[in-house]
């Protein structure tokens, strides 16, 4: 691990070079959050000019109060990410990222500074700042509640709020942290879906760091890699199960609307409480359902939202049958007993905690074309069980997994500004480019209204359209193999359908085709599912499957376009 550079508290400058700190606890951290924009801190650059300018920035006084309250404790130096990392350099940047959970362990005392709580008030009533703070909606400052061996809340005046220890009860209330845990007790010794489930609703600036800043809570190391997007959180993953056989990783639950409206509300209902205290304005309720990524099928979560009700899920060690399991070549190689009824489902070795006698398991398919040992997860809003004794008696099955996925969402958009007639509902399919397509190349849209950006496909059409909106042909690369994937809406109601075949000849040609029975596809009104095996020359190279789900209540339709 790297070693850090501090302040003197003393003079609120970088320490000397030749001065020996870490490892021996004569330093505090500075837990907060950043001010937006971020130049409004005081930065690295400031830091190492040859003047005083940046004591006027409107970050300075937070690094002033640490400094002073380092002061009173005798603690010598004081370290905050704001000015203590050069961000303009790649490489230091990544090793404080993967260094930082560390130094939180080696300070001798943390300092949270709450800017959004006045002095004064109890924490512990209904509704009060401390409640309603945004510190405990960060998802950096999860480690730097956990990690350090003490911590200090503080409010905006730098008036003492209490400590980890003794604000325990209200902690665990906000943040479902079992209170043992914020008394010093290793997080090791809880289930990986537990540990993510602190995380569940917790939020970053930037989508990555939803991944790195738990790095260090599973005890895991990886190169930071802006830029990656949702694939960091795959990546922490893949780097979790290389330690552990716990499969709770695979407990998660994907969000239904419901769900992620109500979790929208209750964040926005704390920001505006925070925003009537501030004289800020109010922010309302979105309306509508909202663009959406769909999940990959895969048995890896896309984000720690996914383990939101894992807080009571452990694992269980002893398990008749349990085998270890990898990421391959061909997926995530796993063995578990199989179900075989009409809810096919594998059952994992964990259980709910109130609930020892049930272990948990997670609907699954085989997939067709691809070999009885390729599987994929299905009905992901909900997990099943089954007694732990009955699991004895089903068949371990050899199962993969794979995690590459097409992201394709859609949703219908109607205009109704006011004073204006209402027009036709319009629907959209989006195919977003992810790394999964990039062994494939478009070559082929028709017809010509079907726009292209550097990151996604649209395509767009109206009701009554019997029609397809667009078929599109994708070739994959180094290879002669074909996919064309056809989607439209038809009839008075408006449904949803998609179809994906073999390599075709002539576009228009499918088009028409697809035009003569564009329900072949369709499952039923509310799920419809193709698959199509892909060849070069006489030999399989890939399976492509399409699953097409519209909620008939909003018309939003959810397709994605899976490559095996």
């Amino acid at each position: 691990m790297g070693v850090p550079r501090f302040l003197e508290s003393s003079t609120v400058k970088f320490q000397d070079e030749n001065t020996t700190v870490y490892g021996e606890a004569h330093y505090a951290i500075l837990s907060h959050r950043w001010i937006w924009p971020n130049t409004k801190e005081v930065l690295y650059g400031d830091m190492v000019q040859d003047n005083t300018d940046y004591r006027t920035k409107e970050g300075f006084p937070k690094l002033q109060g640490a400094c002073d309250q380092a002061k009173k404790d005798k603690v010598k130096y004081v370290w905050a990410d704001t000015c203590c990392i050069n961000k303009k350099d790649a490489g230091e940047e990544s090793m404080s990222i993967n260094s930082m959970y560390e130094w939180y362990q080696n300070s001798q005392v943390c300092y949270a500074y709450l800017a959004d709580v006045s002095p004064g008030g109890d924490p512990r009533a209904p509704k009060s700042q401390f409640r309603d703070s945004a510190w405990f909606e960060r998802m950096w400052t999860l480690q730097e509640l956990i990690a350090p061996r003490e911590v200090v809340f503080f409010a905006d005046d730098w008036s003492k709020i209490g400590t980890r220890e003794t604000l325990a009860d209200i902690i665990y209330e906000i943040t479902r942290i079992p209170v043992e845990f914020l008394k010093g007790a290793d997080p090791e010794s809880a289930s990986v879906a537990q540990r993510m489930s602190w995380a569940s609703k917790r939020i970053a600036t930037v989508t990555e760091d939803r991944a790195y800043g738990l790095m260090g809570i599973f005890g895991v190391n990886m190169p930071v890699l802006y830029g990656e997007g949702q694939k960091a959180f795959i990546r922490l993953q893949e780097e979790i199960i290389k330690k552990t056989d716990d499969h709770s990783i695979f407990a998660w639950k994907q969000l239904t609307d419901e769900e992620e409206k109500r979790d929208e509300k209750d964040k926005l209902d704390r920001e505006n409480r925070r925003n009537d205290r501030e004289g800020k304005p109010r922010k309302e309720h979105s309306k509508g359902p909202a663009m959406r990524q769909l999940s990959v099928q895969g048995l890896l979560a896309k984000s720690p939202e996914q383990f939101r009700d894992a807080h009571n899920i452990v694992h269980f060690q002893k398990w008749l049958g349990t085998k270890e399991f990898a990421m391959t070549n061909k997926g995530l190689h796993i063995w578990l007993p199989l179900r075989q009824d009409a809810n096919p489902a594998a059952f994992l070795a964990c259980q709910y905690q109130d609930n020892p006698e049930e272990c948990i398991g997670i609907y699954v398919e085989s997939l067709q074309g691809a070999g009885s040992q390729q599987f994929m997860r299905t009905k992901k809003t909900r997990l099943t069980s089954m007694n732990r004794l009955s699991t004895g008696s089903l068949f371990t099955s050899e199962m993969y997994f794979r995690q590459t996925a097409l992201y394709v969402r859609g949703n219908v958009l109607s205009s109704n500004a006011a004073g204006a007639k209402p027009k036709q509902n319009i629907h959209l399919f989006d195919i977003y480019r992810v790394p999964a397509l990039k062994q494939f190349d478009l070559k082929a849209v028709y017809p010509a209204e079907a726009k292209q950006t550097v990151d996604l496909i649209r395509v767009t059409t109206t009701p009554n359209n019997d029609s397809p909106t667009a078929v599109m042909d994708f070739q994959m690369r180094l290879s002669t193999a074909h996919f064309v994937v056809s989607v439209g809406v038809m009839g008075s109601e408006e449904t949803a359908w998609c179809t994906v075949r073999d390599k075709s000849k002539d576009l228009k040609e499918e088009h028409a085709k697809s035009a003569r029975s564009p329900g072949r596809a369709m499952l039923s009104p509310s799920r419809k599912k193709d698959t199509a095996i892909l060849k070069a020359g006489l030999f399989p190279v890939a399976t492509v499957v399409v699953d097409l789900v519209t909620n008939d209540q909003d018309k939003r339709h959810q397709l994605k376009i899976t490559l095996l």
